[in-house]
């Protein structure tokens, strides 16, 4: 179990913040453990005096003192118990919320830093059960072993050594308890481990269909699938109820031979007082006895909470420790390069591409040049890789052959984060906006920029007259995901967040395909002027011809390959791609 909270923090040790907080964590958990530790040992001195009072202030000639003297001392003892206690919860929060916050933290940055590959094989619910559910089940593991696990241990050790100082055959007693009730947990663990197995399964499948309702509830609702979607989750369900249904009682029933056990101890205690008594141990130490061999004997019966803690919090633990040994298949370099005057020139050079593990390429031998203030459009049917060649190209994938360089500098020295931040403006066919106002996800683009730059760069995008007709203008909020919004409107904000950027290559996967004829016109306009002014270099990936008509070279692409790179006459004179395009467009 431990070594399994090292093998964590082990992993999330990559992370500078975890190598920062980490030790004043750690500070906190032993403080909290010390100022338990006393308290503990209050708990145990309160029944000392009760001891002493019967075996002798009941005898002596001064009563009245021992009485009043007992009472101090056990309000004392209490008083001190509560002190410490207050000042353990005080550290302990400290840990426990420095732990869920650290956890949660470096998840979340590690999910988002694993980049497009791991996020494409893996559905949305698999990854919200991942982080938001299994840190907050680490966090109740953390507090169930750190802050009653190790305290139990400490109290039960306590009575254990107390016991054979009052009597041996106390102590053994005591030790058989611990003995016979540690077997006996671990065997009725033993028996419940494969329902733990299928539960946690179960479970976690149950957490994603959640998931996917809630993040594609809008989807289901416009297809009329309610029903059917609740069916399945309703079905998920009752199948875990109902495997619950029968393994619940074989869970109780094992934990029934733990009851019996303590059952069983309890029961022993009587004739080992008897002998005790008959060997001349005072009827105070008997006393003193019966009540804290009760103490232990309950708090060995707490291990059954742990045992439920467990069955969750050991799987969520792994996956945690999982999630974080898996390593971005886009690496960041250890001196990556900053380019001081962006050009936007981009060099593909015999660039290969396969996915996973695949041996099929899904590129093969790319190489041309966009050069700086060039615009460039490529062409193809669908799955002839342009959209691999662009992500390449911002480097969400890393090429398995050739090289990329971006202003002379190879993609791989460069930080994909300030590459796709501050060097490369990307509009995709689907594009997301955030639940925030207009003017805010247009400034996603650039976080610095005035609301002058916001202003200019939705009129670039053909938008700026729709957010100036709102009564809320650039403070309107646009729901999830822009469900507020038309498909066109969301297309060319995601159009002003590129261009308020002012990036030195920007990334067009068809730019068009969601705008009505008027919308497609003002953009193929801000296009012209793009090209005419060269502000940029521009990559635009596009079905239609008419979307490309601005641009100064063509790249044809088919299979993985490039067909050619060249001019509209060339690709004319070819009589390939293009013309097909062409020809099927009517022009």
């Amino acid at each position: 179990m431990f070594r399994r909270y090292l093998e964590l923090y082990r992993a999330m040790g990559q992370y500078e913040r975890c190598r920062l907080e980490r030790p004043a964590i750690m500070r906190n958990i032993w403080l909290t453990l010390a100022f338990m530790l006393v308290g503990e040992t209050m708990l145990l001195f309160q029944a000392y005096p009760l001891k002493l009072y019967i075996d002798t202030g009941l005898h002596s000639n001064q009563v009245l003192k021992w009485t009043i003297g007992v009472t101090l001392a056990v309000l004392a003892a209490y008083g001190v118990e509560e002190i410490f206690d207050r000042l353990a919860d005080r550290y302990r929060f400290r840990a426990l919320w420095g732990n869920y916050a650290l956890i949660n933290v470096l998840g979340s940055q590690h999910l988002l830093a694993l980049g497009t590959t791991y996020h494409t094989e893996n559905s949305s619910g698999e990854k919200d059960s991942m982080v938001a559910r299994n840190h907050k089940k680490v966090d109740v593991l953390t507090d169930q072993i750190c802050f009653n696990v190790v305290p139990l241990c400490f109290r039960i050790a306590a009575i254990l050594v107390f016991s054979f100082t009052a009597d041996w055959r106390a102590g053994l007693l005591a030790l058989s308890s611990i003995v016979l009730y540690g077997v006996t947990m671990l065997w009725s663990q033993s028996l419940s481990r494969p329902h733990f197995v299928k539960y946690r399964a179960q479970m976690k499948h149950l957490e994603m269909s959640e998931a996917e309702l809630s993040h594609h509830a809008i989807t289901i609702d416009e297809q009329g699938l309610s029903r059917e979607f609740a069916g399945q989750h309703a079905e998920s369900m009752d199948e875990l109820v109902a495997s619950e249904r029968v393994a619940v009682p074989k869970w109780r029933h094992h934990l029934g031979y733990q009851m019996i056990c303590l059952a069983l101890l309890r029961a022993t205690y009587y004739p080992v007082a008897f002998l005790a008594w008959k060997g001349g141990v005072s009827v105070g130490t008997l006393i003193l006895l019966s009540g804290i061999l009760e103490r232990m004997w309950s708090n060995l019966n707490r291990f059954q909470e742990l045992q439920r803690v467990l069955r969750e919090g050991l799987p969520a633990l792994d996956e945690l420790t999982k999630l974080f040994e898996t390593e971005p298949t886009v690496e960041t370099p250890e001196n990556p390069v900053l380019i001081d005057k962006p050009r936007g020139e981009i060099d593909f050079k015999q660039v290969g591409y396969c996915y996973g593990e695949s041996d099929v390429p899904a590129l093969s031998d790319i190489d041309f040049t966009i050069k700086s203030g060039e615009m460039v459009a490529l062409i193809g049917r669908s799955g002839s890789g342009k959209s691999t060649l662009a992500r390449l190209a911002m480097r969400l994938y890393d090429p398995t052959s050739g090289s990329i360089t971006f202003d002379g500098v190879d993609l791989r020295d460069i930080c994909p984060q300030y590459l796709r931040r501050e060097l490369i403006g990307y509009v995709a066919q689907d594009n997301v906006l955030f639940d925030r106002s207009i003017g805010d996800n247009i400034r996603l683009g650039c976080i610095e920029a005035s609301d002058e730059a916001v202003e200019y760069a939705a009129e670039m995008a053909a938008i700026a007259e729709f957010i100036e007709s709102l009564p809320e203008g650039y403070d309107t909020m646009v729901g999830e995901r822009g469900i507020k919004l038309s498909g066109g409107q969301r297309q060319r904000l995601a159009l002003a967040r590129a261009f308020v950027k002012q990036p030195a290559l920007l990334v067009l996967d068809e730019p068009t395909s969601a705008l009505d004829a008027e919308s497609q016109d003002f953009v193929k306009i801000t296009l012209r002027k793009l090209a005419e002014n060269h502000a940029m270099s521009v990559l635009i990936i596009a079905h239609r011809l008419s979307t490309i008509e601005p641009a100064d070279r063509i790249v044809s692409m088919q299979d993985g390959r490039i067909e050619l790179v060249g001019t509209v006459d060339e690709h004319e004179a070819l009589d390939g791609i293009y013309c097909d395009l062409k020809r099927r467009e009517g022009l």
